[in-house]
This record gives C-alpha cells, structure tokens and sequence, in this order.
C-alpha cells in the first residue's frame, strides 16, 4: 500500500483508529518525529500571540505527513484547524478562505450563542466590504475609475478600518472562550500555490488577522517560498536592508522539521539475529548485516521513503534473507527492494529513471552485466598479450624470450569473466616462468635491446603486478560478492522481490 502523507486522506475507519489512539497515530512515523512534535505542541501552548511559525523543509521530505498528524496531537490542547490552501487556491482572495474556517469554528464552538451571530455578521461585514473593494480581481469592476478613487468613493476610511477592526475584537473575544485562550490554523502546501496567491496568503494573515490568540502554522519550504516573495515585491536578500529575507517580514520564527534518520532507524531495526545464517557478522565482507544497514539507509534516504516504508522494507529484506539459498548480497539486495518502492512511488517516471546503485563495479541499473565499469578493476588479458613484448624492451634477441611473448600474445583477448581473467594470468605467470634469465643472450647491436639484468627486473615486474592484480580481484569479490553468476543473481533478486513465493520452490 502507498503510504498516505494527509492523515485525513485516510478512509474514514482507518482515521478514527488513529484519533482514538496517540500510539496509533505516530505508528508510521520514526521516534525522532513523535519527539519533535511533542516539544513543537509545549512551545505552541506557551508562545505569545499572535504568532505566525514557519515549519521548514525540502520538497518530499514529509512536510505534510508530519502537519496532518500534528494538528491531531495539538487539536488535543488547543483548538486547531488543518487544512491545504493548495487546495483553495481557486479562489481569489484568501481572506474568503479564512473567514469560512473561522465561520465553521464558531458554529462548531460557540453554537447557540451571540458569539456566533457576532462572529458571523463581523465576518460578512468584512467579506462584503472587500467584495466592494475588488481587492485582487475578485470581480471585474467596469467603471472609468482607479482603485483608490473607487475604493474612497465607496466606503470612507474610518468606517473600512472599523469594520476590520470590529472583526478582529470579536474573534479575539471567542478566542478567549476555546481552550488554553487559543486557536491554530495549520495551514499547509502554501509554497504549491501560485507565487502570487502564496503572497496573498502571507499579506493577509499579516494584515487581517493578527489577532491575540491567534497562531498560523504553515509547513513550507522556505527557500522556495522566499523565492516567491521576492520576486513578488521584486526584492533580493542581497540587496535588501540587513541583507535578512524578505519572508521574515510575515513569520515570527522558521523552524526546521528534523528528517529522518535512516541510518539510526537501520542500525535500531536490522539485527543479526533475525536475518538468518545468509548474513554474517564480518563487516568487511559483502553480506554483514553492517553491510545490510548501512545500503538500506542510503537507498531508503535517496529513493526519499517514509518512516512506513523503510519498516517494511526492512521486513521484506528479513525473509529474504531468511530463505535465500546462498549467502546475501546485501548492498544489490537493498537497491532492488528500494528500486522497486521507487519506481512504486514515481509511476510517471520513464522506463529508464531508476534508483541510482551508485560506483557499482558489477551491476548496471537494469538487468544487464556492466562490462564497462568491471573493466575499471579487471584485468583485460589484452593489457599483457600485444604490450608483454614491448615491456621488455621491445626487441626480444633470444628464442626463449620470443617463444613466451608469442605464446601470450596468442592468449584469449577481450575476457570478461573472472574465470577467463584469472586463467589468463596464471597462463602469463607461466610462461614467463619458462624464460631461462641465467642463460639469456643479448645483442648490444640491435637497438632497443634488454640487458639480463633488465630481462630480470622486468619479469620480477610484469609478475608482481599479476600477483597485485589477482590479489585485488579476489578482495573486490570477498567485499562485494561479485562472481560470473552476477546477472542471474540480480534477475533472480529481481523476481523473488517481486514473488517472494518463489523463495520457497
């Protein structure tokens, strides 16, 4: 199942488990989370009014999950209202927008009393007299007049701020009959809207409903939305008086919402014990159960995958683990579990936008042996067919010397696989055990030409870098597990993610 940012796009039995329950209600969420709320709803509680909080972060990482579920955990202490305004921005003024939710509190809160009809005339009051205005194209007013003139014409300047000014005494007045004396609107997806109606919004709460008790709460991304702001007023931090945002003129405070910890949730959830004897302990080697964590807590992070879905990640990867019949490449296992939830999540992506694997030596994003990056560590037995001759110096005088170098010149080229690779320098170590040095006979006239000294020190050479290079083969493969079964093994990962049933054939 996709995991659900907006707790209240939850199906409706689904919801009231979660209001029923504050366990229940942070069960897809990391630790650090439920903290943070926790600490954010003391400070909420006990901050001065009015007050506007910006709670900041990137796009995708949980912005709205966090807000949907905190506004549940708040509404507990203080009476707090969520909703999207990326979801009203089809409306022309925003301060419409508010109005109705403050019209929907006070029916909700002070029914049956005059604080109701008070709230609702104050309210309509002031809608009507900014219908009139026309502020922000509300209406087309067809009249040979400026905004100003018009606005002067229809209401003197005592009786506009009076009304405002009405409205704000009479919601301070109901405010103060909710709990703790406080209202919060959560307003979210502000930095989704149109730039211009994200600034609306901004000016609004700024102008209109600064009012004591009253607290905003918008989840943004700030970078973003200052963007928006400035281009607006057409400003720039750099330029602007004490080089501050230009956003800081509308927010109290920004405070960052902590992201997830993957590699802590990784190390606190994947045991040893619970992955099967296909996993050791060895955090050099390919299949540690280090090795699990530390790949599943970048793939996760990259692939951007809640608190939710990296769990069941880590469930899956469990009986994986548990039923697989050889030991476990745990970092090609993590990228295709993460892959899969990946592409799950980017429906719109095309067939070639994957979960990067990252400097892989043996796998290509897709179902295909990557030849190119295994050739990076090694070895193409070409590097010692043609250029074996010229490493000693070029022109080979006597026959056991020529008979070697034709012989590894003869040798299989272009090998992939580290079968062919390894017989190869074994095939070259051989061959050059054969050149008998002591009896070597050079001619000083022909040039270039190796003395036996030389012969000696570039055959000690030639085998010390073989002996290097297969040393280094045979670690990449302990570290990796990497071996000529690499294809197979990613189609048969592939499948069994897809089918876990397969596991147990």
């Amino acid at each position: 199942m996709k995991d659900i940012a907006n707790i209240f796009d939850l199906p409706p039995n689904e919801l009231e488990k979660k209001l029923k329950s504050a366990k229940s209600l942070w069960n897809d969420t990391a630790p650090q989370i439920k903290d943070f709320a926790k600490n954010l709803s003391k400070f909420i509680q006990k901050v001065e009014t009015p007050y506007v909080l910006a709670l900041d972060g990137a796009y995708g990482t949980g912005k709205t999950h966090f807000a949907s579920r905190f506004s549940i955990l708040l509404n507990k202490h203080i009476k707090t209202v969520y909703f999207s305004m990326w979801e009203q921005d089809y409306m022309v003024d925003p301060f419409v927008v508010l109005s109705e939710k403050i019209i929907w509190i006070a029916r909700e809160c002070a029914k049956g009393t005059s604080l109701t009809s008070n709230i609702l005339e104050s309210v309509a009051k002031a809608t009507k007299i900014r219908a009139q205005f026309g502020i922000w194209g509300l209406f087309k007013i067809e009249a040979e007049l400026s905004g100003e003139e018009l606005i002067n014409n229809l209401f003197p300047e005592k009786q506009r701020s009076d009304l405002f000014l009405e409205l704000k005494l009479v919601l301070a007045d109901f405010i103060k009959t909710l709990p703790n004396k406080k209202l919060v609107f959560v307003v979210d997806e502000l930095d989704r809207c149109r730039p211009d109606y994200a600034v609306k919004v901004l000016e609004t709460i700024k102008h209109f409903f600064d009012i004591p008790g009253l607290i905003f709460v918008l989840p943004i991304n700030s970078e973003r939305l200052n963007a928006y702001v400035e281009g607006f007023y057409n400003v720039s931090s750099g330029t602007f008086a004490g080089k501050e945002d230009y956003l800081q003129k509308f927010i109290n405070q920004v405070i960052t919402i902590p992201e997830l910890n993957y590699e802590k949730i990784c190390t606190d959830r994947v045991k040893l014990s619970e992955f099967g004897t296909n996993v050791s302990n060895d955090k050099n080697r390919y299949n540690s159960i280090q090795e699990l964590q530390k790949w599943v807590a970048e793939y996760a992070q990259k692939a951007k995958l809640s608190y939710r879905e990296t769990i069941e990640i880590i469930k899956r990867a469990k009986i994986f683990c548990r039923e697989y019949k050889e030991p476990i490449r745990c970092r090609l296992l993590a990228h295709c579990l993460c892959n899969q939830k990946y592409i799950q999540n980017n429906k719109n992506l095309s067939n070639h936008d994957e979960l990067p694997y990252g400097d892989n030596y043996a796998y290509l994003n897709k179902n295909t042996y990557n030849k190119e990056s295994r050739k990076t560590l090694l070895l193409n037995a070409n590097i010692f067919n043609n250029n074996t001759f010229l490493q000693f110096g070029g022109k080979a005088t006597n026959e056991e010397v020529n008979i070697a170098c034709k012989k590894i010149s003869e040798l299989k080229k272009n090998s992939y696989s580290y079968k062919e690779i390894l017989e190869t320098i074994n095939n070259i170590r051989s061959e050059l055990d054969l050149i008998d040095v002591e009896n070597y006979l050079y001619e000083p006239f022909f040039v270039p030409y190796v003395t036996k000294e030389e012969l000696r020190k570039k055959t000690r050479e030639i085998k010390s870098f073989l002996n290097d290079h297969e040393n280094n083969i045979k670690e990449f493969q302990y570290l990796t597990g990497s071996d000529d079964n690499d294809n197979e093994r990613l189609t048969a990962y592939n499948n069994a993610i897809k089918d876990p049933t397969s596991l147990y054939k």
